[in-house]
């Protein structure tokens, strides 16, 4: 896995990760992009329809925790842009070069301090969906992670979960 990147976004700050996957666009998108899909890899179940302008639906049952945002953009097998959490927009975006495909996710933040956190949320996704296809990523607790990405430079001071009074994570 590349190890994530500060960037920005239409003027807004952001956080990139990418990983080169062993299999075609196609298959990856069919079997990690989908709602079943994502659920394997993302921290929450989510559901939506497959379409622009989709309610995109975020849940995490064990914590009573539900939230919505809306697929912005659609392309199969190509590029998946979604927002949630008032303001936030993550874009997936799938790249083949015949055997293998760059998958590439880029976060939109609402505030510069929020780097670190996000940083190290997607490092653990992106992990474990690269792991899924064999990949030989280490799993790694997301304290470490996120004190790794703080060290770095990544820009810290947004509320944690589990570590500050907040419990929201959008």
């Amino acid at each position: 896995m590349t190890h994530a990147q500060l960037t920005t976004r239409d003027g807004s700050p952001a956080v990139r990760l990418s990983a080169q996957l062993p299999v075609p666009a196609g298959r990856l998108w069919s079997q990690s992009l989908t709602p079943l899909g994502l659920s394997a890899w993302f921290p929450f179940a989510v559901d939506f329809e497959p379409h622009e302008g989709a309610e995109v639906t975020f849940t995490d049952a064990e914590q009573g925790i539900e939230f919505t945002g809306t697929i912005t953009k659609f392309v199969d097998p190509e590029v998946l842009s979604f927002t949630f959490g008032g303001g936030h927009e993550v874009t997936i975006t799938l790249s083949n070069d015949g055997k293998h495909t760059t998958f590439a996710l880029v976060e939109k933040l609402i505030n510069d301090n929020e780097a670190a956190r996000s940083a190290a949320g997607w490092h653990q996704c992106v992990a474990k969906l690269e792991r899924s296809y064999g990949v030989d990523s280490p799993e790694l607790d997301w304290d470490t992670i996120y004190d790794r990405y703080a060290a770095e430079g990544f820009p810290v001071g947004a509320p944690v979960p589990g570590r500050d009074d907040e419990t929201s994570i959008v």
